[in-house]
């Protein structure tokens, strides 16, 4: 966060940018799923006919570079969105990065909680298994888009267990820099109780 003339800005590194050498700066070339998979951006939902995180997966496992490792990366951005209450994580909030190395997943990107605001729409953009309301995620429906992903239950449960333990003090450490750089409010404590309420249901 900076202030600028009195504004207050939330400045963020581009992942697509690299500095050249002697100055200047490189673009990296990236497509979101809808663009990769030819689909009409128009439908980035999954219940509008937009693509699934199977089939994200699937993608990963044709072009990546290094398809394992961007599998579990997609399982545990699907399994943090719905922590956060991000019901608006969808195909065009996820992208394959075109890199020196080859194609590999992008970072993570547009990740905000939706339900924390009062009016909010319970549907997810992509489903989590079989479910697609916020509120039906468990643990079952996290091991069966695990499933879906081609990840092994002995991994989605190891990377479940680390998010488990790990959230408490991820939420503290932002908690105590929001406060530090003086924009802590209400609406992020309500999103600090709210994620660990999910956490304690999605991933006991």
């Amino acid at each position: 966060m900076r202030s600028v003339e009195g504004e207050r800005l939330l400045v963020v590194d581009r992942y697509d940018r690299v500095p050249k050498q002697g100055g200047g700066v490189q673009r990296l070339h990236q497509e979101d799923i809808c663009q990769a998979v030819a689909a009409n951006p128009q439908f980035k939902y999954e219940a509008a006919g937009g693509p699934s995180l199977q089939q994200v997966a699937k993608l990963l496992d044709q072009h990546s570079f290094r398809p394992g490792i961007d599998r579990a990366e997609l399982f545990r951005l699907a399994t943090v969105n719905a922590l956060l209450g991000n019901c608006d994580a969808r195909a065009k909030n996820l992208s394959l990065l075109h890199t020196s190395d080859g194609v590999t997943l992008a970072p993570a990107y547009d990740v905000v909680s939706t339900a924390v605001y009062a009016r909010h729409a319970e549907a997810l953009g992509m489903r989590v298994g079989a479910v697609r309301r916020l509120s039906e995620v468990n643990y079952e429906a996290l091991l069966a888009v695990a499933a879906e992903m081609g990840i092994s239950d002995r991994l989605a449960r190891a990377e479940l267990g680390e998010l488990r333990l790990g959230l408490s003090d991820a939420l503290d450490v932002a908690s105590a820099r929001a406060h530090d750089e003086g924009w802590y409010c209400a609406l992020l404590e309500r999103l600090d109780e709210e994620t660990r309420a999910r956490a304690e249901r999605m991933l006991r």
